[in-house]
């Protein structure tokens, strides 16, 4: 490992199991992973791996569906240091390939990367380019190929070479120089292979609007009048990083139309909508959905609210996203599709307003909640989703799926890009039974059968990988699956990079015959677990099962570039700190027993601080927390086995807070706890009698100020339980814990406590608290629970405003989980205050879990900008004490109203 030194390496059983899958359903075990920071410590690992013939997998966001990112080798993980823009030019960007697309065009603003995926804002461009992504505006712009200028990449042997597009001249120029290199045998023999393939290449590249599937030798070779070009990008795109590694990538940026039109479209027929597709295709649309029967069947039983905007008979909707420079232009596309397909629809809503255009889009936009949001034992299974035929051939094409998944009993979602005719057909399966694993394997040859007698491709936008490599040569037959084979070779001399994807590949010293891909159902994620080797107290063992088989490792928890995400993925930007991290740590241990448990165990405490971000922006909306806490429980450390006595001791008497701040990093410190401030409850008390209220009071409440407020800002509680009884509340106080230090802490026996006592004490009762963590947990057993702006908001209490400064609101956490909006920010805007909202993610406190977590120092570190703000609001009470450290000028809204 001495030729490696000094580059960033995992090889501990832990990070292994996390990178032993991505977004695919397989799992294959790897046997290093590296997080290069440089193109020069790529050429070190690929010189290292090529003399010992070790496999080499590029990574980007892990979210590719047919498994490319994964297998049996070294994984070069390029998104947590190889993620920077090195260029921003008038009309292009040069860029390393661990940036995400949301990432680049938030940087580019005015100008976009035209290919738009669903997976932008975890996909990097790495992986598009690998992959030749497309997505939703890929009709007028075009995929990833149609927009790459140059590509700087390192080949198997650590040569660092740039290709681009080269003239004939060119290339005969460059054979003499790179003489000796593996880049010169590419430029020597490459063309030469491609051109005396070309008429087979004519023959056999089926003609449809996309094609993502073996190389793109069709795109190689052009002409500039009579001058002949050699398009070397083109084939390392779409190649799934099997001829080399792309460091750097040039890239074409374009500017978008200002003026946008979206039309919802119904038909009563298949065969009408299919007709009005290549109508509508004229006008030159973004984007052109179609959703059929099943699909609109499982809209109005999942989501009614969207369901009732369908038309009653509708058995296919298109869905038409079109621009133009200006709205007139628009207007007269709109009116020639109208005429154009008169006759054929029977309802039509259009839109030229964003906001309207949004809810239009909604019915297409549920589709990764209904894909993802599935309960029960069957999943759904993403591999047969990425076909393509010509438009003209649609109602061919979902007739044959139909035909196929009726025979074997099987339920699926259809839905796609019409315009292309790329579908993503989803069907239900249960694989780990064998009679399930059966289905999948003969519904996959018969509908990659079907695909290729509609002269169609078996990949549109997500690639071969693992899934598809066994149909190739199929696809292409055996004289242009032998090019591919020899284009691999020249590339790719000993068989290393990223094997088994697209093309089986022969290592030296195997048998010359080529050998036989392996079949699609090995190396399957899914598995009987040990669930009876854990003690789950807040889940039940089914639901945790369930838990970690539905996620499907998207990659959604893994965004940069928007606002909410896991902070400390945002931080750190590896696998291991993101929720899709954990979830596969808890898939590991329940697969079998793990000799680094402890090392595991981590996953739970320091990757983590419970922010409870995760599952609100998650398409399935896994538990990941509940997860944590499992997993906190189940594997105890000293100091979330003292924490929770914060929550049963007097602490203005008992100085346990003191004690714990005195043994710090002995119990597992790595922050003090704050300062007791006295004790609300006792003030109340010793006042309560002058609090006695008339009997003309219309509502008693329970106001629960819990732990922190109470000892640690009693003035808060304080000022919250006067303004209650101000307003005309009969307030009687509730001396108690919510449990949410028990709970975050992993010690669900006392939280179970709590909660029965909290049950038996206030049924019945309304309950408001000016903590949103502590209304979290009351949630968990409690149901008449309101947080403070809720309820002032909902009971319509006027307020007045108390200052005139200019006030920096922060949306807690908390209140985000607990998806009552944002109540306080409403208040304040309504009562005349002058608000901005503060753009950042998270405090980094995680209530306590900031106490034993290293990284949540990082997080709350990204707050020192706020240290020049007038006046910073929230109303989380640890948010407040965590602002307090870069800014005296904080208060909890309360504080702000009369």
């Amino acid at each position: 490992m001495e030729e490696l030194e000094g580059i960033e390496i995992l090889r501990d059983e832990h990070s292994l199991s996390i990178y032993s899958t991505d977004a695919s359903i397989y799992e294959i075990k790897p046997k290093m992973i590296v997080y290069p920071r440089n193109e020069e410590e790529v050429s070190r690992i690929l010189r290292y791996c090529f003399s010992r013939g070790i496999p080499v997998i590029p990574r980007g966001g892990g979210t590719a569906l047919p498994g490319q990112s994964i297998g049996n080798g070294v994984i070069i993980d390029f998104t947590k240091y190889m993620n920077r823009i090195l260029e921003i030019g008038e009309d292009y960007v040069v860029v390393q390939p661990g940036i995400t697309l949301s990432e680049l065009n938030k940087a580019l603003r005015k100008r976009v990367f035209p290919p738009e995926p669903a997976s932008g804002d975890q996909c990097t461009i790495g992986g598009m380019i690998a992959n030749n992504a497309s997505g939703g505006r890929s009709l007028r712009y075009g995929a990833t190929i149609d927009h790459v200028i140059s590509l700087k990449v390192v080949l198997s042997n650590g040569e660092i070479v740039e290709f681009k597009k080269i003239s004939e001249k060119e290339l005969s120029k460059l054979i003499e120089e790179k003489k000796n290199t593996l880049e010169g045998q590419i430029y020597e023999k490459v063309p030469k292979l491609i051109e005396e393939s070309m008429e087979e290449i004519k023959r056999r590249t089926p003609q449809v609007p996309k094609n993502c599937s073996g190389y793109r030798v069709e795109r190689f070779v052009s002409f500039e009048g009579e001058e002949k070009h050699y398009d070397f990008p083109k084939l390392i795109i779409s190649s799934e990083g099997t001829l080399g590694v792309v460091v750097e990538a040039k890239l074409r940026t374009i500017s978008l139309p200002e003026k946008e039109a979206v039309l919802l479209i119904h038909f009563d027929d298949l065969e009408k909508a299919s007709s009005s597709v290549v109508k509508i295709l004229k006008e030159e649309p973004i984007a052109l959905e179609l959703m059929d029967e099943s699909y609109i069947s499982l809209v109005r039983e999942r989501y009614p609210e969207v369901g009732r905007e369908i038309p009653e008979g509708t058995k296919t909707i298109l869905l038409v996203k079109l621009s133009e420079e200006t709205e007139e232009e628009l207007k007269s596309k709109v009116k020639r599709i109208k005429e154009g397909i008169s006759g054929l629809f029977f309802s039509m809503k259009e839109s030229y307003e964003k906001e309207e255009q949004e809810r239009l889009w909604e019915v297409r936009r549920v589709v990764a909640s209904l894909v993802n949001k599935m309960k029960g034992p069957k999943r759904v299974i993403n591999f047969i989703e990425d076909g393509v035929v010509v438009p003209e051939r649609i109602p061919d094409y979902i007739r044959g799926v139909k035909r196929i998944l009726d025979k074997y009993g099987v339920k699926a979602i259809i839905y796609g890009h019409a315009g292309e005719g790329n579908f993503h057909t989803s069907p239900l399966l249960d694989l780990k039974l064998p009679e399930e694993r059966d289905k999948f394997k003969k519904i996959a040859e018969e509908f990659y059968s079907m695909i290729l007698e509609l002269n169609g491709s078996i990949s549109g936008e997500h690639g071969d990988g693992i899934l598809r490599a066994r149909f190739v040569r199929e696809m292409y037959g055996e004289e242009l699956y032998s090019l591919f084979r020899k284009i691999k070779e020249v590339f790719d001399p000993k068989g290393i990079m990223n094997p088994g994807k697209i093309i089986e590949t022969r290592r030296r010293g195997e048998e010359e015959e080529e050998k036989e891909e392996g079949e699609i159902t090995s190396n399957l994620r899914f598995y009987d677990f040990r669930l009876d080797e854990f003690d789950f107290k807040l889940m039940k063992k089914e639901e945790v099962m369930e838990e970690v088989e539905r996620c499907n490792g998207c990659g959604k928890c893994r965004s940069i570039a928007t606002l909410r995400a896991c902070p400390l993925f945002k931080i750190k930007r590896e696998e291991r700190y993101s929720p899709r991290g954990i979830v596969n740590t808890w898939r590991r241990l329940l697969k079998e027993e793990v000799e680094e448990e402890k090392l595991f165990s981590k996953a739970f405490y320091e990757y983590c601080i419970l922010c409870q971000q995760c599952e609100m922006d998650c398409p399935a909306e896994i538990r990941v927390p509940d997860l944590v806490i499992e997993g906190r429980w189940n594997f105890r450390r000293w100091l979330y086995r003292l924490l929770p006595y914060l929550e049963t001791i007097p602490l203005d008497r008992f100085p346990l807070v003191r004690i714990m701040n005195g043994f710090g990093r002995a119990i597992g410190l790595t922050r003090e706890l704050p300062r007791v401030r006295g004790n609300f409850y006792r003030w109340y008390l010793e006042r309560r009698d002058k609090f006695a209220t008339s009997e003309g009071e219309e509502e008693r409440i329970v106001y629960f100020p819990d732990v922190y407020t109470n000892y640690f800002n009693p003035e808060l509680a304080k000022a919250t339980f006067n303004l209650l009884r101000r307003k005309g509340f009969k307030v009687e106080v509730y001396n108690g814990a919510s449990g949410i230090i028990s709970l975050l802490s992993g010690d669900l026996k006392k939280f179970d406590r709590i909660s029965k006592r909290n049950s038996e004490n206030l049924k019945g009762e309304t309950v408001v608290s000016n903590s949103p963590s502590a209304v979290f947990a009351l949630r968990k057993y409690l149901e008449d629970v309101y947080e403070l702006g809720q309820f002032l908001l909902e009971r319509k209490i006027e307020l007045d405003l108390l200052v005139k400064a200019k006030i920096s609101y922060f949306l807690p956490c908390y209140t985000r989980a607990l998806g009552i909006g944002k109540p306080f920010l409403k208040i304040l805007k309504e009562i005349g205050a002058e608000v901005e909202e503060i753009d950042k993610n998270c405090c980094g406190r995680g209530i306590v879990s900031y106490l034993g977590n290293p990284v949540s120092e990082e997080v709350s570190s990204l707050l020192r900008d706020l240290s020049e703000k007038e006046l910073i609001v929230t109303e989380c009470e640890w948010c407040l004490d965590e602002f307090l450290r870069y800014n005296e000028r904080v208060a909890h809204p309360v504080m702000l109203v009369k």
